[in-house]
């Protein structure tokens, strides 16, 4: 019995333990967009280091090969073909496999779908998981690296929010300018080349059951694209109506590197604010 056990033992840490010559280590860093090419920008939201630890052997050339887990699919790198290129690694020397030098591994063409449905450029909220080994380059593709993940949380953001001036509330029409202002949208962080930017709209609501507006322009008395989440409209912008209601909204929009980024719920606009003046 004692004999069973200790096999069985040593047998269970063995498969937990097993040591390989090239140590890995996955780093993710927000914000974390939808896309898949988001994480092989020059922002480096997404690094593989891999450590070549036999200082016995002589330099290897290796790959990478990916399995990427998100709410409701499964992706892994291809094996029949040849995906990224080969690296150098030598003992003792780590290697930071980054930015453009993962775009080939995230390419629809070098990922298949083990379970599920996605869209690379449209990829579903929730928990979400990208591990890699280091495999040697070659026909074998040896797997000389442990498996190292990095999980994160994909969260899509909330409309920005009015703050003034108060919704329902009745403005002072003494004041020359009147303030709009509202919140960023949740869960949004900077950063670097990625834009935020509003575009603001205020209608005069005259039949206040009549929500098409927004779609109709029936009514539009001022509108403008900002990079602020401040407006000023002055008495002389457009001509006031005592006594009238009013009602407006701001949409969000997001770019990174140039390129539009469709992160939000509600597509980005604000639920409709009135007050009147």
């Amino acid at each position: 019995r004692l004999l069973t056990t200790i096999v069985v033992l040593f047998s269970v840490l063995s498969s937990y333990g097993q040591l390989y010559p090239v140590q890995a280590t996955v780093v993710t860093t927000p914000p974390y967009y939808n896309y898949m090419a988001h994480f092989g920008d020059q922002n480096n939201h997404l690094q593989v280091i891999a450590t070549f630890t036999d200082f016995a052997s002589p330099s290897i050339m290796a790959r990478l090969r990916f399995t990427i887990e998100g709410a409701g699919f499964t992706l892994r790198t291809r094996q029949d073909i040849s995906v990224g290129t080969p690296f150098t690694l030598s003992p003792g020397v780590p290697v930071f496999v980054q930015g453009s030098d993962l775009l080939p591994y995230l390419s629809p063409n070098s990922l298949e779908l083990v379970s599920g449905n996605v869209d690379f450029e449209n990829l579903p909220e929730g928990f979400t998981t990208i591990c890699v080994e280091v495999v040697k380059d070659g026909v074998a593709s040896e797997i000389v690296s442990n498996k190292a993940c990095s999980a994160f949380f994909l969260q899509y953001m909330q409309p920005p929010q009015a703050f003034l001036p108060f919704c329902n509330s009745v403005v002072d029409t003494s004041e020359m300018i009147q303030i709009f202002q509202w919140s960023p949208p949740q869960n949004y962080i900077p950063s670097v080349n990625s834009d935020l930017s509003y575009t603001f709209s205020l209608y005069e609501w005259i039949d206040t059951t009549n929500y098409n507006i927004f779609q109709t322009g029936q009514g539009f008395v001022y509108g403008t694209q900002t990079t602020d989440q401040v407006v000023l409209i002055s008495k002389l912008d457009f001509a006031w109506q005592q006594g009238r209601k009013y009602v407006w909204r701001v949409q969000a929009q997001l770019t990174s590197n140039g390129l539009p980024v469709q992160m939000f719920t509600q597509n980005g606009i604000s639920a409709p604010c009135s007050f009147y003046y």
